[in-house]
């Protein structure tokens, strides 16, 4: 029945401004608004709807309304409420300020009564004694539990798991839903059984006669009579619910011939051991579903397919699992042009962008990148002073990559990097050019949640020139050339590389560089990188004893943690080591440099650590900073810790909370944890299909007196996460 509490006359149609419920629990409850709004097809408008009203204000349906009663009802009945009664709505309307439709406030009125308790489960079927206990493990619905078919489907899907990772790859389950009132008395059909299942939740094994005899009088009231189950059987507090699910596990599974299929001119050797080796599937090896998607996954990864399906052929009479891998071959050439932008606290400029990829060189899956970056930039220098002044030029950028991917099957690869680049730094100007082959290999880690490994050999000849360079400097630049060994491992345990959400990632890179030209001295060059990520949705996972913390907010009656946010923690450290042990020696670039964008974001871009006072003028007193007229210098021991919150909707729009900390100290021996310096920031995100945008508002938090005219706040604008 509808109550209409106001009308109006009114020539639009009536939009729906919000939809409430009374008789239903609180917000923590699992019957709460929004889970009963979710349940029907009438919806409310959407935020700031007055700014489109056609796309984004829903229409109110008078005969939606009256079927979303009966759907509410079905919901309620799905959650163990079987009683529950939809009583009617009222409706009114609402006052709009920058809207012409009619706003209308809905309220249902729900009598939910009591809700059914599961009294047992039972897991049946044809399988041996320790496959049955491991399964009954599974089973997280407890006695006492309000019934909930989401459990029950969820509970099925963890068996199914469960026997999937067994090698078990077409179980069967059947599940049995059994609704008892309170007294067995009041049933006029199936008595009988209601009985049956009393005597065999209470009364068990000692009744094994007496529920025989029940079951021989095929519901024949007259004849259950005659047994004396009176004396046994208990009368329930409310309605109760009883499971039996029969499960199948069929047979177990071996990996049988893999077959691929598809127009392709790709080397199959390469893309096979992609199969055998990545994924571990083998012939004859026990069959996974996981062992699937991760095939799926590094096939897709090669770049090489726009289609990958795997297709497994069961085999019955053998268990073998055949494999019909479908592939649909893509371009391999690609060509990339673009603009680009950056803002990054007194780091201006404007660029274009051109990218060339081809994947199967002389189709022996051999890369080449190469990538082009070209514009303008400009410094801003000395700013709120008499003698502000715009330091601006060319800038660029060229990197050309060759990549033998498949040296050793699929671990062992051969890479060189052609580095050129020509870019400006507070005080100067500066030309790059380097030479960097490199072997990499990645080392299989079985039985860790780790996607890889990899560990990289290189060697590095580089040389630097300067130009445009302030006074203060020009003692400090002169061309050098460089020659490197550089080793390095990598640890990557992310679930994602964009927008990863768990997992862990490690990296080391030790170097050690000799002078060939220049004034300079040998130095070997340590870093440490440490990422840590993690989303409030996983706690759900977190085994506390013997189950889980979904489980145990379940038994509570409380509602899974739904929070999309996840959180991202990252430290790293870096240490030069000299023969003199003096941070000038090194060659100027190669020193540690923190501040802007992509570390501690309240700093502008290299200004937190050692510095010098711009052309000799007076930027120190006693200690104390009194003048932003300053050069970066960089040193050669460098520490900072980032500590992130992010929130993303579902149209791709984010928000992030952000707390950085760090310092670069000249020499290690000057180390002063206490010195650190802090920011604390919001940043708003924007996925796009290249990454996300990503604009930040930091706040320097420190008042250290050696950086106290530093400016209070710093904006960045980039694409790409911090981290």
């Amino acid at each position: 029945m509808l109550f209409f509490l106001a009308c109006a006359s009114i020539d639009k149609e009536p939009v729906v401004h919000q939809i409430s419920f009374q008789g239903n629990g609180g917000y923590w409850s699992a019957t709460n608004d929004e889970n009963l709004r979710s349940a029907m097809k009438q919806k409310t408008n959407q935020n700031f709807a007055f700014l489109a009203p056609d796309l984004w204000m829903t229409p109110y349906n008078s005969q939606m309304i009256k079927q979303d009663a009966h759907r509410i009802e079905l919901w309620y009945a799905h959650h163990g409420y079987f009683d529950a009664k939809f009583q009617g709505w009222n409706i009114a309307t609402y006052p709009a300020l920058f809207s012409s439709h009619p706003h209308l406030a809905i309220e249902g009125t729900i009598d939910q009564g009591k809700p059914a308790l599961i009294r047992s489960v039972n897991i049946v079927g044809d399988m041996y004694g320790t496959l049955k206990r491991r399964i009954q493990r599974v089973n997280f619905i407890k006695k006492g539990d309000v019934f909930s078919m989401e459990d029950v489907e969820y509970l099925e899907y963890a068996i199914n798991s469960f026997l999937h990772d067994r090698s078990y790859a077409l179980p069967e389950i059947d599940t049995e839903v059994l609704v008892w009132p309170e007294e067995c008395s009041l049933l006029k059909h199936h008595k009988g059984k209601c009985l049956i299942a009393n005597l065999e939740a209470y009364c068990g094994a000692k009744c094994t006669a007496l529920i025989q005899s029940i079951e021989d009088c095929e519901e024949d009231r007259a004849c259950i009579s005659t047994h004396p189950y009176q004396d046994f059987i208990q009368t329930e507090k409310g309605t109760v619910v009883d499971l039996q699910l029969h499960v199948a596990p069929g047979p177990s599974y071996r990996f049988g011939r893999i077959h691929l299929k598809g127009e392709t001119t790709i080397p199959l050797e390469p893309v096979l051991d992609k199969i055998l080796v990545d994924a571990e599937v083998t012939p004859g090896s026990s069959f996974t579903s996981d062992k699937l998607y991760a095939a799926q996954e590094a096939l897709y990864n090669m770049g090489l397919f726009s289609v990958v399906n795997i297709i497994p052929n069961y085999e019955k009479d053998v268990g073998l699992a055949h494999l019909d891998v479908e592939l649909t071959q893509s371009s391999f050439g690609n060509l990339n042009v673009g603009l680009g932008a950056e803002s990054d606290t007194g780091n201006y400029s404007i660029n274009v962008l051109g990218e060339v990829d081809y994947s199967n060189l002389w189709n022996r899956l051999m890369q080449i990148h190469w990538k082009n970056e070209f514009g303008y930039a400009w410094l801003p220098q000395n700013i709120g002073s008499e003698d502000f002044y715009l330091q601006h030029g060319f800038v660029g950028s060229s990197q050309l990559r060759f990549l033998v991917p498949n040296l050793y099957r699929s671990l062992l690869s051969f890479d060189t990097i052609v580095f050129n680049e020509w870019g400006m730094r507070p005080g100067y100007q500066f030309g790059f050019i380097a030479l960097n082959p490199s072997i990499q290999y990645l080392l299989p880690i079985p039985n860790q949640k780790t996607n890889f490994c990899t560990l990289r050999l290189g060697y590095e000849i580089s040389y630097r020139d300067y130009f445009n360079v302030n006074s203060t400097l020009r003692d400090t630049l002169s061309p050098y050339l460089l020659s490197s060994i550089q080793q390095q491992m990598i640890l990557d345990g992310r679930d994602h590389t964009m927008y990863p959400k768990g997992g862990q990632y490690l990296s080391t890179l030790i170097s050690r560089s000799w002078p060939i030209l220049g004034v300079s001295t040998s130095f070997t060059k340590i870093s440490f990188e440490h990422r840590v990520y993690g989303s409030l949705n996983s706690l759900n996972e977190l085994s506390l004893g013997s189950m889980k913390f979904r489980d145990i907010l379940k038994k509570n009656k409380l509602k899974p943690i739904s929070i999309p946010i996840t959180f991202a923690f990252r430290w790293s450290s870096g240490l030069i080591l000299t023969e003199e042990n003096n941070s000038q020696t090194i060659p100027f670039d190669d020193r540690f440099f923190l501040g802007g964008g992509n570390d501690v974001r309240g700093w502008r871009s290299f200004h937190l650590g050692p510095y010098a006072c711009r052309d000799n003028t007076e930027c120190l007193e006693n200690g104390v900073q009194i003048s932003e007229e300053i050069l970066p210098q960089g040193g050669g021991f460098r520490f900072f810790g980032n500590l992130e919150a992010r929130y993303y909707m579902p149209a791709g729009y984010g928000l992030v909370l952000f707390f950085d900390g760090g310092r670069v100290w000249d020499s290690v021996e000057n180390v002063r944890f206490g010195e650190l310096q802090y920011s604390l920031g919001i940043g708003f995100r924007y996925k796009s299909s290249i990454g996300p945008f990503r604009f930040d508002i930091a706040k320097r938090m420190s008042d250290d007196i050696l950086f106290q005219e530093e400016p209070r706040w710093a904006f960045h604008l980039a694409l790409s996460e911090s981290f």
